[in-house]
């Protein structure tokens, strides 16, 4: 198979005259790094080999209208076997190199520049008013398609990816004047042509029948047989795998024969079995090609400094601001890597997540924007099985882990006792109040405070979520009212409380989708109809609350609102199989978050809860328990109960209802702390 580079490092399948577009077949991701999209399909070959056999359904693009890039443009590591032919070693006579007779045995490999690679629809760029003298010389390149070290020779063919012919730029020294070293004087930009095509090695012939041609205009000034190389291929991958590792994408110049010759005009080199590549030299330097990175060309996978932490009943990986990238994109590949999203047998295995949307979460934290705040918290939601990830809400569980991070990161000082950190949520721009003890400069995580949906115990943090109204919307009640009718999929009309505290949120009456609210997830989830009737409700009071245009941009958003089921108090068994008795409960609520019933409850979910329990005339009044004095509402999830305080003042008909505070008590702890690989 050909493959081939082109345009903004799009791939493609030579067909005839014709490219094949597969670029929709690599993980999107790699739109933002387009140059790496080769060293993808080299890494995952096994896998996709066979897909791209059958992509004739594919956009094809003529060749003659694209800019053919190198074979691999962005090849990890660029290795050059020097004085590997005889008859080379005769006309370069005593350099140094060959000092005393010796040859690419003896001299071993040099590097160039993985950043010189260019392609046979790029220009050469000679160094502007350099007068130097610059050569060109026909070589084979090898792509290396894995992983190998101490490769022996009898195994090395088997780590060959395929072929391209490559051109060894040089700029010559000149002694007693200019003498820099090798690798400089060929790792220009552009010095490595190397294609037009990557050819795959179970397309071409033994190495030892090919023979390399280099042509000037026509004129023949280079040729040799490969067999003639004195340290063939599958020696060079032994002796370059003794010293370091090849990675997939890797590039090796076989080494130049006989008779370099002058940089010209135009120039095409040919290897039997392997088309020509040709490229023209101007003066003068380009501008980058489109898409061109250049920060250079080495890029893999990068590791980044995060931290795994659970808070609450969620988890979460937690970056500092300054280790990432500040362009959104970027940031989301990095996170979509790290959490193994999109998976689509929704596990995450290829990464931090646990296939459930309280387990795909990420945090940064940095220095604060606004006034009177301590630091900055950006939630990301990093959906399972698409290539989204969204921030336009707020997660509470995690919001219990950024106080306690701030203070151990020495982003916030804070003295030995109970300290408090005023967290500003980027995402809603609220302020949580975060307050918990703190020994020894570090926050303290052990104590016997115990949540339901996890297990042991841990020490208590009070998180005061600061006039919560309007974190989507700007208004508590978004719709000027405590409840209004839906209308969905021209069924009658079903009565919601649209609400928006810590984060939107539909509440509806689960007796009214015929549910007793009691259901575990599990149960909730497995009714596709009913999934499907939820989802049309809650995309419904999207629209309705102003945060959606249609119903169809409401599904764009997975995130918020939520929708939630609520019921009056009755005793029901846990997913851990506890059972919570009537007497104990005030509120019977199950979530639904990112599509999937949520197994305890999400914190800024709750917190809505509550508020909306202490608004007269909304679903969630009529069914909660009539408030005890002074104590906090009792919410019975999937996980068991949960508690939540707040404060809602309403000082009548001319004046809109008030949420002063919600509050809520949860533990976290630090799993680890170390590097991502993204």
């Amino acid at each position: 198979m050909k493959l081939a580079s082109f345009d903004d490092y799009r791939i493609g399948i030579v067909a005839g005259d014709d490219l094949r577009d597969i670029t929709p077949l690599i993980p999107a991701e790699f739109d933002t790094w387009p140059e790496q999209r080769m060293n993808w399909v080299i890494r995952n070959w096994p896998t996709i080999a066979d897909r791209l056999k059958v992509v004739d359904a594919s956009p094809t693009v003529s060749i003659s209208t694209v800019i053919l890039r190198g074979a691999n443009p962005a090849p990890p590591q660029v290795f050059a076997i020097p004085a590997n032919y005889h008859a080379h070693i005769g006309e370069i006579g005593e350099r140094a190199i060959t000092k005393g007779g010796r040859t690419a045995r003896e001299t071993g490999f040099f590097l160039k520049a993985a950043g010189s690679v260019s392609g046979a629809g790029e220009p050469i760029a000679l160094p502007p008013g350099s007068t130097r003298r610059f050569d060109h010389e026909c070589e084979l390149g090898v792509i290396i398609g894995r992983h190998g070290r101490n490769v022996p020779q009898e195994e090395a063919m088997k780590y060959v990816f395929g072929y391209a012919c490559l051109i060894d730029l040089t700029m010559r020294i000149e002694p007693g004047q200019f003498e820099e070293d090798r690798s400089l004087r060929k790792s220009f930009r552009s010095f490595t042509p190397l294609g037009p095509y990557l050819v795959t090695a179970d397309e071409v012939p033994p190495l030892d029948t090919l023979t390399s041609r280099l042509s000037v205009n026509g004129e023949l000034r280079q040729q040799a047989r490969l067999k003639d190389m004195i340290m063939p291929i599958a020696e060079s991958i032994e002796f370059i795998s003794s010293v370091v590792d090849l990675q997939p994408g890797d590039v090796i110049a076989s080494g130049t024969p006989r008779a370099s010759a002058r940089s010209p005009p135009a120039t095409s080199s040919r290897l039997r079995s392997i088309p020509s590549v040709k490229w023209r030299s101007p003066s003068g330097s380009p501008s980058p090609p489109p898409g061109r990175s250049e920060r250079g060309a080495t890029w893999m996978y990068t590791d980044y400094r995060a931290a795994f932490i659970r808070g609450g009943t969620s988890k979460a990986l937690v970056f500092h601001e300054r280790d990432l990238p500040a362009d959104r994109a970027q940031r989301d590949a990095i996170f979509l890597r790290a959490m193994g999203s999109p998976d689509p047998h929704g596990r995450q295995l290829d990464g931090m997540g646990g296939g459930l949307s309280s387990l795909s979460k990420v945090c940064i934290v940095g220095p604060p924007s606004i006034e009177g705040a301590d630091v900055d918290y950006t939630f990301a939601q990093v959906q399972i099985d698409r290539r989204a990830v969204d921030y336009v809400g707020n997660c509470g569980n995690m919001a219990s882990a950024i106080g306690p991070f701030a203070v151990d990161e020495g982003l916030v000082a804070a003295e030995d006792g109970n300290a408090t950190v005023r967290i500003h949520n980027v995402n809603t721009r609220k302020v949580i109040a975060s307050s918990f003890d703190v020994l020894a400069g570090r926050a303290i995580e052990q104590g016997d405070y115990a949540i339901h949906g996890v297990a042991g115990t841990g020490a208590p943090i009070r998180l005061d979520f600061l006039d919560p109204g309007g974190a989507g919307t700007g208004s508590l009640l978004p719709t000027g009212h405590s409840t209004d009718d839906l209308v969905v999929d021209g069924a009658p009309a079903l009565s919601a409380s649209l609400v928006d505290a810590g984060n939107p949120v539909v509440f509806v009456d689960a007796a009214a989708v015929g549910l007793n609210g009691t259901e575990l997830p599990e149960t909730i989830d497995a009714d596709d109809r009913l999934m499907t009737r939820l989802e049309a409700i809650r995309r419904a009071g999207s629209v309705r609350m102003g945060l959606a245009a249609d119903e169809q941009s409401a599904g764009q958003n997975r995130m918020t609102p939520f929708i939630a089921l609520v019921a009056a108090p009755q005793s029901y068994t846990t997913l851990a199989g506890d059972r919570i008795n009537e007497s104990d409960v005030d509120l019977t609520v199950r979530f639904l978050s990112n599509g999937k019933a949520h197994r305890a409850l999400p914190l800024t979910g709750a917190l809505c809860a509550a508020v909306a329990a202490q608004l007269p005339d909304s679903v969630v009044h009529r069914h909660a328990r009539a408030p005890r004095d002074g104590a906090p509402i009792r919410l019975g999830s999937p996980s068991g109960l949960l508690e939540v305080d707040a404060s809602v003042v309403d000082k009548g008909s001319n004046t809109p209802v008030w949420c002063e505070f919600a509050t809520i008590y949860r533990t976290t702890r630090r799993l680890f702390t170390g590097w991502v690989r993204a």
